[in-house]
C-alpha cells in the first residue's frame, strides 16, 4: 500500500491476552516507511487500558489512537475518555459513537479530533452515504 502511495494508516491489533501486540507492529511498522499511523479501536478491547497506553507510547510514526473509551462506543466510554484526556488528549482520536452530544465533554477534557460515522449519515444509518451537510453541522458544533 504504501508503494502504492499510501501516506497515512489506521491499524491495531492485540494479543491472545488482550496486551497492545507488539509483535506485529514491529512487523508492520517498518513497512509504512515512516509514515503516520493510528490506532485503531483495539485499545477499547484491552485487557488493560494503562498498559495499552503504555506500550504505545514510543511507536514511531503513531500520531493518533481512535478510541471511545469503551468496547460499548462513546455514551459508555466518555467518562473514560475525558479522564484519560488528562495525560493523552495530544493523541486521542475521540470515535465510536461520536454524536453532537458528546461533543462539549470531549471539547472541554482537551480532545482536538473526533472521528464519526453514523452522526454524519441520515438518521444514523451505515448504509447510507455521507452527508456533508450533516459534516459541516457537526463541525460547526465542534468549534
Amino acid at each position: 500500500m504504501r508503494a502504492a502511495g499510501a501516506q497515512q494508516f489506521v491499524l491495531g491489533f492485540l494479543d491472545d491476552s488482550g496486551a497492545v501486540d507488539r509483535r506485529a507492529l514491529d512487523a508492520v511498522l517498518p513497512e509504512l516507511a515512516g509514515a503516520p499511523w493510528t490506532f485503531h479501536r483495539a485499545l477499547d478491547h484491552a485487557a488493560s487500558r494503562t498498559a495499552a497506553w503504555s506500550a504505545l507510547r514510543d511507536l514511531p510514526g503513531l500520531d493518533a489512537v481512535l478510541t471511545a473509551g469503551s468496547p460499548k462506543g462513546v455514551d459508555e466510554g466518555l467518562p473514560v475518555l475525558t479522564a484519560e484526556a488528562a495525560h493523552h488528549a495530544p493523541r486521542i482520536l475521540a470515535g465510536g459513537g461520536v454524536r453532537e452530544p458528546h461533543l462539549a465533554a470531549l471539547a472541554a477534557a482537551g480532545i482536538t479530533a473526533l472521528h464519526s460515522g453514523s452522526a454524519v449519515r441520515p438518521g444514523g444509518d451505515w448504509s447510507a452515504p455521507v452527508d456533508p451537510a450533516l459534516v459541516g453541522h457537526l463541525r460547526q458544533r465542534w468549534r
